[in-house]
Order: structure tokens, then C-alpha cells, then sequence
């Protein structure tokens, strides 16, 4: 069965990690999470036409950050930045 879906006018995505968790030592520190999330988009690289590459500086297309305490509702999420076109959150987690 074949999708119907649009084609991505951007293929070559730029992310980076801007906030990390509190608990970053029981994690394993910033650079075992580093890796696992890497590990994560070469996932994504392998199965889509997507190429992922961390960017320290400057604009992303993803930007990763991983926040306690605030339980957002949908319109919370969608004005996060405060930015019709830009800054919007697309992927949200929490624990459950």
C-alpha cells in the first residue's frame, strides 16, 4: 500500500540538543544521550531521504529540549515560540 504524501521541500535537516535533562549524570552525561540520539536519526536516515546533521550554532530545524514539571495543553504547544511559521512544536512526550 502506497501513502500519498507530499514532498519535503528541505531533505537535509539541521538538529541540536539546547537543554538536556536534569538528571544528565544518571543518564550517563550529555555525551551517552548525544550518541543515542544520533543513533536515532541515523534510524530515520536509514529508512527516509532525510540526512540529519547537529548544528552547535546557528538556526535548526529541530531543536531538542528536555523539560520537567509543565504539562502542556494542544494550544499551549502550538504557540510555544510564539511564531506563525517557525519554532512549533511538532513531537511532545511526557512521562507517564
Amino acid at each position: 500500500m502506497e501513502f500519498l504524501v507530499p514532498k519535503w521541500l528541505e531533505i537535509d535537516l539541521f538538529y541540536n540538543i539546547s537543554k538536556y535533562p536534569k538528571s544528565l549524570e544518571q543518564l550517563g552525561g550529555s555525551d551517552e544521550i548525544d550518541n543515542e540520539i544520533e543513533k536515532a536519526f541515523g534510524v530515520w536516515s536509514n529508512v527516509t531521504e532525510f540526512n540529519f546533521t547537529r548544528a552547535l550554532e546557528g538556526w535548526v530545524d529541530i531543536d531538542i529540549r528536555f523539560e520537567d514539571g509543565k504539562q502542556w495543553d494542544d494550544d499551549e504547544l502550538r504557540n510555544i515560540k510564539g511564531s506563525e511559521d517557525l519554532g512549533k512544536v511538532v513531537a511532545y512526550t511526557r512521562k507517564v
